[in-house]
């Protein structure tokens, strides 16, 4: 019975992550978000926030669209931006994890139907090169660049192999 119980669960999730619709979106076709497009350089974005602050020379580059966030966290690989998580205020809060995707669906053009919803308040979505994360608790949003990641992590995995190893 236990075995006929575990089937059916696995024969369910199943079931359930075949119904999601396949997200086909790549990382090129994100626009920009608060001025913030992974893939680029630390350089650029240095300079995109330097316009921020009363900088004489960052006054050709575009202001960011800040409001509404409290934080910006930024990953890098090899001097790319690799992962942001934005941090919106409270004035920003979703009732739900579907209404914030919702908002992305129309902003970013993330696809609704490829969310795999985890309960009422967190969400995910896998694409070609990036992965989406959303919490309408801590009102963020993350975007990873998929293929940094794996690279980063392999790199890692190769540094912490012995150049010498004993084999005999």
């Amino acid at each position: 019975m236990k075995y006929f119980l575990v089937g059916i669960f696995v024969v369910g999730c199943c079931l359930q992550v075949s119904g999601q619709a396949i997200c086909s979106m790549s990382l090129s076709d994100l626009p920009a978000i608060h001025g913030i497009k992974l893939g680029a350089s630390r350089e650029d974005l240095n300079l995109t926030f330097a316009s921020t602050s009363n900088n004489a020379g960052a006054a050709a580059t575009p202001k960011p669209d800040l409001s509404n966030l409290e934080e910006i966290w930024t990953g890098f690989y090899h001097d790319r931006l690799a992962s942001v998580e934005f941090d919106y205020d409270r004035t920003t809060e979703w009732k739900t994890v579907r209404q914030f995707a919702e908002h992305l669906e129309r902003r970013l053009k993330l696809p609704m139907d490829s969310w795999v919803f985890v309960g009422d308040t967190e969400a995910m979505m896998e694409c070609r090169d990036f992965k989406a994360a959303i919490s309408s608790v801590r009102n963020t949003l993350s975007i990873t660049d998929s293929l940094a990641k794996a690279a980063a992590q392999q790199e890692a995995h190769r540094q912490n192999e012995p150049s010498r190893k004993r084999i005999y």
